[in-house]
């Protein structure tokens, strides 16, 4: 801690960087480095940012105490993720608040960014931090989204369905893709009879789970029982080993915008292996989705008539998730 009027030249221009480079209030950054209030701004008025860029000056672009005051990334950084954030919900894929954190926190993890113990613990940014981001760039807000089923009633209509279609061909044309390259994802559940809310991915996943199971079957689990994004890569790297895509030999993904495909590793190893991706309307996948309409319908009459079989054949046994992937396998092939 330093008297009023002995701040050293290096704290001062520190401080003065933090102001015209981070956008930091005076007011804050005065109060951080303990430079009377003043003093900082009358400091702000002779050092131009221009001269704050100067690689001379030997001072850290940024302080180690300014993770305190939650901006972890640099201003272009903050600017990309802005960019993305309004892309994303362009090509309706709108991200929730906990999905903006939860992507902060993966950029800053890809990034190796210093970042607070609570962000490390949680795998997610504060919500500070995103009360604090959104402040810094006002062409963000939270909004309200109406309820899914009335959402669902008004979103399905000639226009939305039309903008879909539009981009579909705006795609095809730009990458010049073949109907042969095009491919459709979607997930979907089967239970045991007995006991409904137990599903096929469970905590401690192996190989058994799959065992019995359609022929290049791959399987994964995650605790809650829902894909999650470490899956979402899982899934990608599966779907790579069948598409054989690559940069020269791309192919398109037709799928829904569900919170586990924001994953920036997905993202990356999709990009980097031909992989394009085309999401559907939200709330327009129940009428939209090719897998929900021609495939998962079928297919799960098939699996209640594949797991009646089995109960019949096995009068003294209780289903199983074990079972599961044998039954599915009887299934399959019937769609």
């Amino acid at each position: 801690m330093t008297e009023r009027g002995e701040t050293p030249p290096d704290v001062m221009l520190t401080a003065v960087r933090c102001v015209h480079l981070n956008n930091v209030s005076i007011r804050q950054a005065a109060k951080e480095y303990n430079i009377n209030y003043r003093t900082l701004a009358r400091y702000c008025q002779k050092i131009t940012p221009e001269q704050c860029h100067d690689s001379s000056r030997n001072i850290p672009y940024i302080p180690v105490g300014y993770i305190k005051n939650r901006q972890i990334f640099m201003q272009f950084e903050e600017t990309e993720l802005v960019e993305y954030i309004l892309q994303a919900s362009d090509i309706y894929f709108r991200l929730s608040p906990k999905e903006v954190r939860m992507l902060a926190y993966q950029v800053a993890v890809a990034n190796s960014k210093e970042m607070l113990k609570s962000w490390e613990e949680n795998k997610v940014a504060g919500a500070d931090w995103l009360s604090a981001f959104i402040k810094r760039h006002p062409v963000l807000s939270i909004r309200s989204p109406q309820a899914t089923s009335l959402s669902r009633a008004g979103s399905f209509n000639r226009t939305n369905v039309d903008k879909f279609f539009n981009n579909l061909d705006t795609v095809m044309q730009r990458h010049k893709l073949q109907v042969h390259e095009i491919w459709n994802m979607d997930k979907t559940g089967v239970t045991t009879i007995q006991k409904p809310d137990r599903v096929v991915a469970r905590m401690g996943y192996k190989d058994h789970f799959i065992a019995g199971g359609p022929p290049g079957s791959s399987g994964c689990a995650n605790p809650s029982g829902w894909m999650q994004e470490e899956n979402f890569l899982q899934f990608f790297k599966h779907f790579h080993s069948v598409a054989k895509s690559t940069q020269d030999k791309q192919v398109l993904l037709l799928l829904d915008n569900h919170g586990s495909h924001l994953s920036i590793d997905g993202l990356n190893f999709a990009k980097a292996n031909g992989i394009i991706m085309l999401s559907f309307l939200p709330h327009c996948s129940h009428r939209l989705h090719p897998l929900d309409q021609a495939v998962f319908g079928p297919f799960k009459r098939y699996y209640n008539t594949a797991a009646d079989a089995w109960m019949l054949n096995n009068p003294s046994k209780t289903m199983t998730i074990y079972d599961v992937p044998s039954i599915v396998s009887t299934a399959y092939p019937l769609q």
